[in-house]
């Protein structure tokens, strides 16, 4: 079913696909306790968010409260008591949301949290140590950010905004140049779930002006010699 998704920590509001389940929809909001509803708008759709962090950012819809974590818009029940898909657009509950910014005098946060970085240029994967914030995370890659994939485990992985040059891939996922991956929970930044011994294993490097690709090595791109088919 399709719902409206609200990302607090990438200021985002889109739809996306899921099965409108407890589990599944703690799971895409980064929470390991179940949602509850805490706005029922006019037309019958109901927000579904939960209680977070103050030292993290949030959102307020119309005349709401803040609320610190992601959040998802269901429409009503129908007769068997299931939710259906919302009436509400994305654009229009867009339209109606006040980001919130972080404060990080509040809570009991650590302010640093291990993210990994890939640089295809130097054909390196890093494991640095940033502030727990997106600033952080755009001061890392050089330039504006965007969430270019969201990973199993919670893990993101955040690309420049109109990225080009080298590129990466792992698996079916690709992605262009300096690119850092960090966990997400609860709203905010936490360590990255992926390791960077697996993705030194995994991830292969585009080769520029061919088709091929290469492995990771340890001594730099001097030594990537190898080419995969």
């Amino acid at each position: 079913m399709r719902v409206v998704f609200i990302d607090a920590t990438d200021r985002t509001v889109s739809q996306v696909e899921i099965e409108p389940n407890s589990r599944e929809l703690a799971r895409l909001c980064g929470w390991s306790a179940p949602l509850k509803v805490v706005i029922t708008l006019p037309n019958g759709d109901v927000l579904l968010s939960a209680e977070g962090d103050p030292s993290v950012p949030g959102f307020s819809i119309g005349a709401s409260s803040t609320f610190r974590s992601g959040a998802v818009l269901l429409g009503k029940r129908d007769r068997w008591r299931q939710h259906t898909a919302p009436r509400s657009e994305a654009e229009r509950i867009a339209a109606l949301i006040r980001w919130v910014a972080a404060n990080p005098g509040e809570g009991d946060k650590r302010e640093v949290v291990q993210a990994i970085l890939i640089d295809p240029a130097q054909r390196t994967i890093e494991g640095v140590s940033i502030q727990r914030s997106l600033k952080a995370v755009e001061d890392l890659i050089g330039g504006n950010i965007v969430l270019a994939f969201r990973a199993p485990g919670g893990d993101r992985v955040y690309t420049a905004a109109g990225a080009q040059g080298p590129k990466w891939r792992k698996d079916d996922a690709h992605f262009v140049g300096r690119s850092v991956i960090v966990g997400a929970f609860e709203g905010g930044l936490v360590d990255a779930a992926a390791s960077v011994e697996k993705l030194r294993k995994d991830v292969r490097f585009a080769v520029q002006g061919s088709k091929r690709w290469v492995r990771y090595r340890d001594a730099g791109p001097s030594s990537l010699g190898t080419a995969l088919t």
